[in-house]
């Protein structure tokens, strides 16, 4: 038997390119190999910004081309597109809850445009992820087996077609380009608000806009990771995949004592794994008109326990 050899190299040489080792098309026996559905899963979960994302979007199209190019079943064509597709729907998620025009370059090291966009990134993109991230996500399924089913090809413009015909319409996306930065915060129960009080005591730093006692409040749209010390509570976490391993890593090397972070329960969502990933505490709150999720790193993970299990289910998020 030949020995397995990759057929391209997709991803740069970069220091995050390694969190996608492995994800390449392959020659074996004389017959091209795709990546799996796992290798795409785990590719898509160590995403952990905009960067990454963007990278793993120039993965699939090298690969889609090369696909094109070695004259390949359609259903080849369709698998890579597919994943595609949900790269750029987290991309679009991500720069729908991030991106406003006018997005200061000094602040991000010299990579936004004049829109405001990551490098890599134009306005026409952009717009097109963020349609694509605005489906809901059981409509984008249905999409996508209906596809499957006709044996042709997804693309982005059937996907936003699909959505409009189906009369459910787009989900609604936050707002980044007027009015106050924190106006897309979640609004939080009053029983979240007192849990998060009676958990952390004194709140050394609040990020987002919700109504809590705390010695200093930072805007969502702004923060850095030097912004932050001692007790904090993020109220509003515009990007998760991003901020989640961060504030793990600031908690375990000590620059912040505990750290309590309120977001949409998305368990769809590609940031979702990484609560597992860097062992966060988890509490799904109970009612409400959206669904919400604490979720909690630092020494007093028993308190935590104790204090959010009477607004929601509590667990710890663990690899196995």
């Amino acid at each position: 038997m030949s020995e397995a050899r990759d057929l391209v190299m997709p991803l740069s040489r970069s220091a995050t390119s390694d969190r996608f080792e492995g994800l390449a098309l392959r020659e074996s026996g004389g017959r091209v190999v795709l990546p799996t559905d796992a290798e795409w899963e785990r590719a898509l979960a160590r995403c952990v910004g905009s960067d990454d994302l963007i990278e793993l979007d120039r993965s699939a199209s090298a690969m889609r081309d090369l696909v094109r190019r070695r004259l390949l079943t359609k259903r080849d064509v369709a698998a890579v597109v597919e994943w595609q597709l949900r790269v750029r729907r987290r991309l679009g998620d991500v720069l729908a809850r991030t991106v406003r025009r006018g997005g200061d370059r000094s602040a991000n090291g010299g990579k936004a445009n004049q829109y405001g966009l990551p490098a890599g990134v134009d306005k026409h993109v952009s717009l097109r992820c963020r349609r694509l991230a605005a489906i809901p996500v059981a409509v984008f399924d249905e999409y996508l087996s209906v596809v499957r089913r006709d044996c042709s090809s997804p693309s982005e413009a059937g996907a936003i077609a699909f959505a409009k015909a189906s009369g459910v319409g787009l989900a609604a996306t936050p707002k980044t380009r007027s009015g106050d930065p924190d106006a897309m915060a979640l609004r939080l129960s009053a029983a979240l608000r007192d849990a998060a009080q009676r958990l952390l005591g004194r709140i050394d730093v609040l990020v987002g806009s919700t109504s809590l006692t705390c010695g200093r409040r930072v805007a969502a749209s702004t923060v850095k990771a030097g912004d932050l010390s001692g007790v904090v509570f993020v109220a509003d976490c515009l990007d998760p995949s991003t901020w989640l391993p961060k504030l793990a890593r600031l908690r375990l090397d000590r620059a912040v004592e505990q750290v309590l972070v309120a977001m949409p329960a998305r368990t769809h969502a590609g940031w979702f794994a990484q609560l597992a990933e860097n062992d966060w505490h988890t509490c799904f709150v109970r009612g409400g008109q959206s669904s919400v999720m604490a979720v909690y790193h630092g020494a007093r993970y028993e308190a935590f326990y104790a204090t959010f299990a009477s607004i929601g289910v509590v667990m710890r998020c663990h690899r196995p």
